[in-house]
């Protein structure tokens, strides 16, 4: 899986592997790290098998991801700095959002 932030308020999670690109998209009341990791954690329990990784961009909104890791038993993996072509699926995504 592949997660971003959306405008100023909005996380996006998006499922990459299966080729359909299934969107997990939350509003929040300001993007911050605690409500950044309670929303992934709310969204991928669900998906603990499938969703064996998950890569997220640098962003400070998502500080918390060694408790999302821990939460829902995934591996997690960072973009390198102003490559968002690593996380492809979840930036088309969020431009349709946009």
């Amino acid at each position: 899986m592949e997660g971003d932030s959306v405008q100023s308020d909005q996380v996006s999670l998006v499922e990459r592997c299966s080729g359909y690109g299934y969107l997990l998209a939350a509003g929040l009341p300001k993007v911050s790290a605690e409500l950044t990791q309670e929303g992934m954690i709310r969204f991928l329990k669900p998906y603990q098998g499938p969703a064996q990784t998950l890569t997220l961009n640098n962003g400070s909104e998502f500080a918390g991801h060694e408790a999302v890791a821990k939460a829902v038993t995934a591996a997690i993996y960072f973009c390198d700095p102003y490559c968002s072509g690593q996380s492809g699926t979840n930036e088309d995504r969020n431009g349709l959002i946009r």
